[in-house]
């Protein structure tokens, strides 16, 4: 499989880097690279089970990100978030967002509905005055 140019710029790989046949991508780890944004491809990495984009300076998500349904470790902290809504990835057991917003943002700002296999959520450093109401929808806490 010929990976489209703007994969293997965000994992630095030869552009055409072909992969193996059944060759799937677990682990991405894009952290420190002063990223902006992730790319809206990232859907595409069915497989994808864990994904580390700390350090960056990432404000909001994709949409596709509700589309790796295998996906179970979240690590975004030390971003530029304005936001945080993940929509409906009921696979996600760990999110980590240490210090990953731009500056103190409302609680209602930060949406956890969905997410039913949830054991742990680092929000250290958000600036919180009070826990988002979804996380209540978050059984595994």
């Amino acid at each position: 499989v010929k990976l489209p140019e703007e994969i293997c710029t965000y994992w630095k790989l030869e552009v055409g880097y072909l992969l193996p046949p059944n060759v799937l991508i677990l682990v991405a780890d894009v952290s420190q690279n002063q990223l902006k944004s992730l790319p809206e491809y990232i859907g595409r990495l069915v497989a994808l089970k864990e994904l580390q984009a700390y350090s960056n300076q990432i404000a909001t998500l994709p949409t596709s990100l509700s589309e790796c349904p295998e996906l179970e470790v979240l690590v975004l902290s030390q971003n530029k978030l304005t936001e945080f809504a993940v929509l409906k990835i009921p696979t996600l057991v760990r999110i980590s967002l240490a210090y990953a917003f731009a500056g103190p943002i409302p609680a209602s700002s930060i949406q956890f509905s969905g997410l039913d296999q949830l054991r742990s959520i680092d929000l250290s450093g958000c600036h919180l005055t009070e826990l988002p109401n979804s996380i209540t929808s978050c059984s595994h806490l």
